[in-house]
């Protein structure tokens, strides 16, 4: 089988769940003999790094398509006005295209398959951006009508696709994130803990949470129910909040 992805995640310096998800789905797929694997990326302005990260993949065995003349931002802002087919600019030799942040651009080249990890814009829209908001409330139902097959990542969200877009059920296919074991791994080496939790004021056991830190990944319920936890048990462990300040991070701890 030939399937081709759209690799535009793999060029991110700072990598989201989002994007440690589509890199890790690329690298198992990588190893499997009978799978013909092939990369697609837009031009990238930092070649030499670009470049880096491709051949790594070449060792590999996959194939490469690259466009060396237009941005993966501006294709994606024409393809929401004017749908330009993505076989005009990879061709057209796959059985399957992987999407893997909500998208599916027009003119793909055999079965499409996006992913869609949650409705946060349709359930909780004031969490996400307003040119969020827009571009997934245009576009995301066409999308997933147009796929083959909708990935998500848990049976909630399945359900929420179900119920804000009506895709049918046996369209949407429940497929969990793993977990990367060369970040997150339990045989760390103790004194690297110890100087770690000394590094961050951490004076006892604690419950880390792990993510962006803004109102949508519901912290705010997280946050309530540590303050009762502590009412209740004064000696429990204590929360540690662990990722990059986003939008509405200062007023969520105001409140607190």
């Amino acid at each position: 089988m030939k399937l081709v992805f759209d690799a535009q995640l793999l060029f991110e310096k700072q990598k989201t769940g989002i994007g440690r998800n589509a890199k890790m789905l690329i690298d198992c797929l990588c190893e499997y003999s009978d799978i013909d694997c092939t990369l697609n990326c837009f031009y990238m302005r930092d070649t030499k790094r670009t470049e880096g990260i491709l051949e790594s993949y070449r060792k590999k065995g996959c194939h490469v398509q690259q466009n060396y003349w237009l941005p993966a931002r501006i294709y994606n802002h024409l393809e929401r006005v004017f749908p330009v087919p993505y076989q005009w600019i990879f061709g057209s030799k796959a059985d399957t295209t992987q999407f893997f942040n909500y998208t599916l651009p027009a003119g793909v080249c055999g079965k499409a398959v996006t992913i869609v990890h949650d409705m946060a814009f349709q359930a909780y829209p004031e969490t996400v951006t307003a040119h969020t908001r827009r571009w997934l409330g245009n576009n995301l139902k066409k999308y997933c009508q147009k796929a083959a097959c909708v990935i998500t990542v848990s049976e909630f969200s399945r359900q929420e696709i179900h119920r804000y877009l009506d895709i049918p059920l046996e369209k949407i296919e429940v497929v969990y994130n793993g977990v990367d074991l060369k970040y997150f791994r339990p045989d760390c080496e103790t004194s690297r803990i110890k100087l770690t939790k000394q590094m961050y004021g951490i004076t006892k056991d604690y419950i880390l949470y792990l993510g962006t830190l803004e109102p949508r990944k519901n912290l705010d319920t997280l946050l309530t129910a540590y303050w009762k936890l502590q009412k209740e048990l004064p000696e429990a462990p204590m929360l540690v909040l662990a990722g990059k300040k986003k939008a509405g991070c200062t007023i969520l701890f105001l409140n607190w």
